[in-house]
Parts: structure tokens; C-alpha cells; sequence
């Protein structure tokens, strides 16, 4: 719900009430974060046709794809990938905002999402959020994602 501001989940029983006593297409949006996620609230909600994926999508750019394709197994280059999805992101809040520390705060919200899929990496991602400049947020990235 809205005072929850994006903490907490969704309230799956209320969700159903409000599906059972409808008429109109309902779509389901919140908590699809990961294809096993996807699957029991598939089966819960059989009449749902149309899933909102939201920030399972940030924090797993692979979500997507995984889901459309039945699968657990993430591809062999994922983070060769993300790294692609990451650079564009980048670019893309380089040339809309304006100086180094304004896109890392920006790219650093992102991270609060990057970061759950990426269990093993905590100190290197501590390391990204802390950088003071994008040469050394660059830097750090790369030290990432060559694993």
C-alpha cells in the first residue's frame, strides 16, 4: 500500500479479495523478484494474465527473460551483461545530470537493488557506493564485473 513506501510486501489475501470481487482485468505489480517468486504467485493467481515485474527488474535485469524462458539458471556471461545494462545506465544519467557526485548518488540508489542478487559481493560493492569520482566508481565497477 502507499504509506508503506515501498517497504513491505504486498498483501497477497487482500490482492485475492479484491480479485474475486471484480469484473475488470486485474494485473498483478510488486514482489517478483526471482522465477520461483513469479511461479507461486503464477499458480495463486491462475486468472492473472499481465505481471508488472517493477523492482525485481532493477535488481535483476535477467528476471525477465529467466521467466519467459522457465528457468532458474542465469546465463554464463552474466556479469559481461550486466555490465552492458550497467554502462548504458550510466551514460544515460551522465548526460541528464550534471557532475560526478550527482550520478553516483543516482547510480548508487541503484545499487540498493544491484546489490541483492549479488549475495558474495559486499565489500566490493561497499567499495563502488564509496567511490568519491566516476574514474574510480568506473574503476570499481570493473573490478566487479571481472569477477
Amino acid at each position: 500500500i502507499g504509506k508503506q513506501l515501498y517497504k513491505g510486501g504486498t498483501d497477497l489475501d487482500a490482492f485475492e479479495n479484491c480479485l474475486n470481487k471484480s469484473s475488470h482485468p486485474i494485473y498483478f505489480n510488486g514482489d517478483i523478484t526471482s522465477v520461483d517468486s513469479f511461479r507461486m504467485l503464477q499458480d495463486r493467481f491462475p486468472s492473472i494474465d499481465t505481471w508488472l515485474i517493477g523492482r525485481g527488474l532493477i535488481a535483476d535485469p535477467f528476471l525477465p527473460q529467466m521467466i519467459q524462458t522457465n528457468t532458474t539458471n542465469y546465463p554464463s556471461n552474466k556479469l559481461s551483461r550486466f555490465k552492458l545494462f550497467h554502462d548504458e545506465l550510466l551514460e544515460q544519467f551522465e548526460i541528464q545530470l550534471s557532475g560526478d557526485k550527482h550520478v553516483i548518488l543516482k547510480m548508487n540508489s541503484y545499487w540498493e537493488y544491484f546489490e541483492q542478487k549479488m549475495e558474495d559481493e559486499h565489500r566490493q560493492i561497499k567499495r563502488i557506493k564509496k567511490s568519491k569520482n566516476l574514474d574510480a566508481y568506473r574503476r570499481e565497477v570493473e573490478n566487479l564485473c571481472e569477477g
